[in-house]
């Protein structure tokens, strides 16, 4: 799909976080799989930015949290607190037009909160 859209993919990863990090490795692939398709149906052109960064650290506990930014065509700021309900989508033209039930960021909420 990237391809065919012209977008260009960023990963960015900032230098303190470790090489190996404790967690579902399934589920943090669902996480981005999930974040990544997101920005990718939203997206027409441009680019996606993946970045990766320690959000909280204290001796050798810390928070990993990943980030992804794109030029799609955003969110209104009045419909971000819809985001993470279930089958309630921003805007429902948008459901319309792109599909989806909704449940994608959802599930990458879930899924970080029980990891």
């Amino acid at each position: 799909k990237i391809n065919k859209k012209n977008i260009d993919l960023i990963a960015s990863t900032d230098i303190n976080v470790p090489k190996i990090v404790l967690g579902d490795p399934l589920r943090i692939k669902q996480i981005l799989n999930n974040l990544i398709s997101n920005a990718i149906k939203f997206t027409e052109r441009g680019y996606i930015i993946i970045k990766t960064t320690i959000e909280v650290e204290t001796d050798n506990n810390y928070t990993l949290a990943i980030a992804v930014t794109d030029t799609g065509m955003g969110i209104a700021k009045s419909d971000q607190t819809k985001l993470f309900n279930a089958f309630n989508q921003a805007d429902t033209s948008i459901t319309r037009r792109f599909g989806g039930t909704g449940l994608g960021l959802v599930i990458c909420k879930k899924l970080a909160e029980v990891m």
